[in-house]
């Protein structure tokens, strides 16, 4: 594991989080220095992903503000501004369209998209017709959201193809459920970053569908994210890492790229786990950040539990080298 400072975060975390490096000195040939700009700068930035667990009933250790969007947003935004100011990219899962809204209001300098998980319905049987998914207490839809602080950002919504959705019923109950990712291309930093939600296996006879549409999912992803010089990948995709399941489905997301936790395992395919069980104990790892091969990048996990959620989140921090 990564030694920690005597704050407690990990030794990273002290690490310059927007160096760039714009120039290069050069040696002419009469032998005097010039300089020349880079094309693009060497970035350092930090990600972070969370399951918010926005739209659960809370209990007392789990989900404290699932269902009130005054307390969700002023979480995320105490995550983002004074816990970690240094967070440039997000990636939200199981949050609601006006938890985005009021997140908006909170803080300055970000761009955020959401888009609404949809389904078939709930009932004994699908209802045919595939429909946005609406949050308790009329807080608009329930989706997933990406935000990135930058003055100017493209987004694009890739809803999963058909073929690779769960044809069946979740542990939830719902139909036919259509997860999507969300990409937001930042020209400034030349960066593309892909954030998701991935529905989990249930324990049913079903279990092969929702596996199978997981595994096509993943490769679906990396095909969003592509193959470019600076790529972030992320969110939960409820599938626990190789080292800890032979049946893992995120093994295309490590070939192409590398996770940030591999650095705290010696390049294992591995990481410290991110779902949290009623007791606070903590479970299996199945949030993850991705980053370009060529990037060096690396994890903070903390070891306390958050009231906030049933999972932890995660924090990235990646340099990627000028171009």
């Amino acid at each position: 594991m990564t030694r920690r400072d005597g704050t407690g975060r990990r030794s990273w975390w002290r690490q310059g989080l927007w160096a760039l490096a714009a120039t290069a000195a050069l040696v002419a040939a009469d032998g005097t220095a010039s300089t020349a700009t880079a094309a693009t700068p060497a970035l350092t930035l930090q990600t972070m992903t969370f399951n918010t667990c926005a739209n659960t009933k809370p209990t007392a250790t789990r989900c404290i503000n699932g269902q009130n969007t005054t307390k969700v947003s002023e979480d995320l935004a105490r995550r983002i501004t004074e816990l970690h100011p240094d967070v440039r990219v997000t990636f939200l899962q199981e949050v609601c369209y006006d938890d985005i809204v009021a997140l908006r209001k909170l803080v300055s300098g970000w761009q955020f998209r959401f888009t609404g998980i949809k389904d078939e319905g709930s009932g004994s049987s699908p209802t045919g017709t595939v429909a946005p998914r609406a949050c308790a207490n009329s807080r608009g839809n329930f989706g997933i959201a990406i935000g990135v602080k930058a003055d100017a950002a493209t987004f694009t919504v890739h809803y999963y193809p058909d073929a690779d959705q769960p044809m069946a019923r979740d542990i939830w109950g719902h139909w036919n459920v259509r997860q999507a990712a969300i990409c937001a291309d930042v020209a400034a930093w030349d960066l593309r970053a892909c954030g998701t939600h991935l529905t989990p296996d249930p324990s049913s006879a079903s279990s092969e569908a929702f596996h199978n549409a997981n595994a096509a999912q993943v490769k679906d992803l990396v095909s969003y994210g592509g193959s470019g010089a600076r790529v972030i990948l992320g969110g939960d995709l409820n599938s626990k890492p190789p080292a800890k399941d032979a049946n893992s489905t995120v093994g295309p997301l490590y070939d192409a790229y590398t996770e940030c936790d591999q650095a705290n395992y010696g390049g294992a395919r591995d990481g410290e786990g991110t779902w949290q069980n009623t007791d606070g104990t903590r479970g299996s790892k199945l949030d993850y950040i991705f980053a370009s091969k060529d990037a060096t990048t690396s994890c903070y996990v903390t070891d306390a539990q958050v009231l906030s959620s049933d999972h932890v989140p995660v924090f990235a921090t990646t340099a990627f080298p000028a171009e």
